[in-house]
């Protein structure tokens, strides 16, 4: 697969990063912007990630695109949003929608949670929805990416991030990342620059569940050669928790996804 498709799917999932908690009731208004880079090598890639979040809704954003020397052989262009709801302090998806732009698979879609069902609607549509396809009670048990990045967001004083395992579905693809914690980790100057505190490390494992093309089990990583780590930290004292970076081993080399930039207000953008 390589690293273009290990940004595709796995970097998505990844820093719009599953970690099943509950927001305390009466969330205060919040907007987070983060900014990655990504690396082979040199920098491929830019990663940028808007949050606003009210007392009984959220909104949020990504933005991912190939940049520099990747850019001229391998096009990709992904923007993604999501609306969902605080309900009795728990995140619900409701609306997910992206935008994938690469010269050769141009594909709108968008999928809408309900209480019975999870709808998709593509432009163009799919020519099927994989081997074997998601089905209902997949799609309902998941949630989209990014709703699933408000959930750490939110997460509750006195909880631990990255443990268990977490159900991802995008409109077509129904996949897991499992999550080991490795614990407490001094904090590397990037993090400590950026205000980061209370860092910590984890590995995760991602997994195809259905909506993909057949293939034999072991071939179901992404390319991926062995478990991803995932650095986290809080932003500032008792913050946000944020995803502070990425790094896997591809059969191209050592990829890496690192937060460059960050910014925390309490008031929602107009």
């Amino acid at each position: 697969m390589g690293f273009r498709a290990f940004i595709a799917r796995t970097a998505p999932a990844a820093l719009c990063l599953a970690l099943t908690a509950s927001p305390a009731t009466g969330q205060e208004p919040l907007h987070l912007s983060l900014n990655y880079d990504g690396s082979l090598f040199f920098k491929v890639l830019d990663v940028s990630i808007e949050q606003a979040l009210g007392s009984d809704d959220f909104w949020a954003s990504a933005h991912i695109r190939t940049s520099g020397i990747l850019a001229m052989f391998r096009k990709l262009d992904l923007k993604a949003q999501s609306q969902g709801r605080l309900e009795n302090a728990v995140v619900l998806p409701g609306a997910f929608t992206y935008l994938n732009t690469d010269g050769k698979k141009n594909r709108h879609v968008t999928a809408i949670w309900t209480a019975g069902d999870v709808t998709t609607l593509s432009q163009p549509r799919y020519p099927d929805m994989g081997d074997p396809p998601a089905t209902r009670e997949q799609k309902l048990e998941a949630a989209d990416p990014l709703t699933m990045l408000t959930r750490i967001t939110v997460l509750p004083p006195g909880q631990t991030p990255c443990q268990g395992v977490d159900q991802f579905y995008d409109g077509k693809q129904r996949y897991d990342i499992e999550y080991t914690l490795k614990g407490p980790a001094p904090a590397e100057p990037r993090e400590r620059r950026l205000g980061l505190t209370n860092t910590l490390r984890c590995n995760l494992i991602y997994r195809e569940v259905a909506g993909f093309k057949k293939k034999p089990a072991d071939q179901r990583h992404q390319g991926l050669r062995r478990d991803v780590t995932l650095g986290l930290g809080r932003l500032g004292a008792g913050g946000p928790w944020v995803i502070s970076f990425l790094r896997a081993d591809t059969f191209l080399g050592a990829a890496e996804i690192d937060l460059v930039n960050a910014k925390l207000s309490r008031d929602r953008p107009s």
